[in-house]
Order: structure tokens, then C-alpha cells, then sequence
């Protein structure tokens, strides 16, 4: 059985760098995963976070190609 952890929007906004308001915004449109807990509490587990990284990245296609020699 796979036991995720789950984060505060607070320490997700910690540790990727970035407002907690910026991390709402990601949850409410859907770009980030999270589990609402009784009426005020949200938590994000780890593999949602790992998720949204994964797609936030750039893969090798995106990358700009170098100019021709």
C-alpha cells in the first residue's frame, strides 16, 4: 500500500518557492491536485506535488533548438 504525504498549502508554497496565494490559484484551476479536509483545511500529497512538476517541466521537445551552423 502506498502511504503518500501530505503537505499544508504553506509548506508546498515553502518548498517550491512561491506564494501560498500562487499555490490556491494552482488548485483551483485544477493544475495542482489536493484534498479539501472538514471546511478550511487543503492538503496536497507528495505525488500530486511530483505530478505537477513532471508537467510543469519542460521536456526535451519544448526546448529551443540551437541555431543552424
Amino acid at each position: 500500500m502506498n502511504m503518500d504525504q501530505f503537505f499544508t498549502i504553506a509548506e508546498v508554497a515553502d518548498r517550491l518557492k512561491f506564494k501560498p496565494s500562487t499555490i490556491r490559484t494552482w488548485i483551483r484551476s485544477g493544475r495542482l491536485a489536493a484534498r479539501r479536509i472538514g471546511r478550511s483545511s487543503v492538503r496536497i500529497s507528495e505525488s500530486s506535488i511530483a505530478r505537477f512538476l513532471r508537467a510543469a517541466s519542460p521536456s526535451v521537445e519544448d526546448l529551443p533548438c540551437p541555431p543552424p551552423r
